[in-house]
């Protein structure tokens, strides 16, 4: 979306010029391969895409929080007064703007005054692409620069972001997301090391094929979802390798010690969470290599052992996302598919030939609507940058 037009539709809201209004933009994030391994220390290997959010802002004279967007952003007429900022169930999208309010005031910045929003998404909410961390990534840059508090640090701004996950949402995520909101580079993927911070950015590029989400339309609130449940049986594996083992991380568990100590951990849920975990920080690693060297169908297989793994073994995955998954290893040009994200619901991500789309999106459609009553959405996107202000020329 131009920044002119965004603008404007800003200023037929709220009125003025639209030369006083600043306008910013934040990714959705794409993770080709690596779930739940940030928060136990593990690689990850996500991008950027070119579809998010987007706003606009301009301060007002009293200290309220004012709230517009397009109908497909909910929060629609929210007053909050920034004295006053606290959880709104009605408003689960301002709650992800609020989180980020929240967190830079308990951290001391001053905010002297209130702020007129405009919010418009080319995304999907809640489905898996990273809608929260979205919204709060574009909040925090406009924050740091409309207040003028000259954070220079990217990783800062990420730093902050995750801690108003965790404690005004209180949804225990690591940085993955909110590192790809503000580290994203155009035209690459990042392979990330969660556990010191370690990236490399590599070439996206896919020889002659699409990256495509598919959106299952189910979605979830992941704060009303066992997500923290997943987190918690983390840690609990991890202090029982501790008890026997010097070990900083559930990912710095070779497969082979994982396979030689599990008894240790005397569950058997606790047994298929930890696999997940030490065998998807594996795939991420493989992955990586494979796609260093043009080696796709390796790179396809990992993805498809992830959805496994993550359905079977972590048990995050649902009929939906297990289906759509299902429907496109069938297909001769599709390399891999996998769910996306924390799960409960969104989307696959699936590596399609370029010129087999329209087909994929078609018959995936229609096999889709013959077992759940209604047809899936699509996304084709190429990766994108990471959050930052928008101007009328791009």
């Amino acid at each position: 979306m131009p920044a002119n037009r965004l603008a404007e539709n800003f200023t037929d809201r709220y009125g003025g010029s639209t030369e006083t209004v600043r306008t910013f933009f934040a990714p959705a994030r794409l993770i080709l391969i690596g779930e739940y391994t940030d928060f136990n220390g593990g690689h990850v290997y996500p991008c950027a895409a070119s579809i998010g959010i987007y706003g606009a802002v301009r301060p007002r004279t009293d200290r309220e929080l004012h709230f517009a967007s397009a109908k497909n952003f909910p929060g629609e007429g929210a007053v909050i007064p920034l004295d006053k900022v606290e959880p709104h169930k009605e408003w689960l999208g301002v709650n992800s703007v609020l989180s980020v309010f929240d967190a830079f005031l308990k951290l001391g910045y001053e905010l002297p005054f209130g702020l007129d929003l405009y919010f418009d998404v080319d995304m999907p909410i809640g489905a898996g692409m990273g809608s929260a961390a979205a919204i709060q990534g574009i909040t925090a840059l406009m924050i740091d620069q409309i207040y003028g508090l000259g954070i220079e640090d990217r990783m800062e701004l990420a730093k902050i972001c995750m801690r108003a996950t965790n404690d005004f949402m209180g949804v225990k995520v690591g940085i993955l997301d909110s590192f790809v909101e503000f580290m994203a580079k155009k035209d690459f993927a990042v392979y990330l090391n969660a556990e010191n911070m370690s990236c490399r950015y590599v070439p996206l590029q896919f020889r002659g094929k699409k990256i495509v989400i598919t959106d299952s339309l189910k979605r979830r609130d992941i704060a009303d979802t066992p997500y923290n449940d997943r987190v918690a049986e983390c840690a609990q594996a991890l202090k029982k390798f501790q008890s026997v083992m010097h070990l900083n991380a559930l990912c710095d568990l070779s497969s082979d010690t994982f396979e030689q100590w599990k008894d240790v951990l005397m569950d058997d849920v606790l047994v298929k969470r930890v696999r997940h975990v030490v065998y998807e920080n594996k795939r991420v690693v493989r992955a990586f290599s494979a796609f260093r060297v043009k080696k796709e169908d390796v790179f396809g297989k990992m993805m498809n052992e992830s959805h496994v793994s993550l359905r079977d073994d972590f048990e995050v995955s649902c009929k939906e996302l297990d289906f759509l998954a299902g429907e496109a290893w069938k297909k001769p040009y599709v390399t891999g598919s996998r769910m996306m994200g924390a799960g409960f619901g969104g989307c696959t991500i699936s590596i399609v030939d370029e010129d087999a789309v329209d087909t994929f999106r078609k018959e995936i459609g229609d096999a889709f609507e013959k077992e759940f009553g209604y047809r899936p959405e699509y996304y084709v996107t190429d990766s994108g940058d990471g959050v930052k202000e928008i101007t009328s020329i791009e």
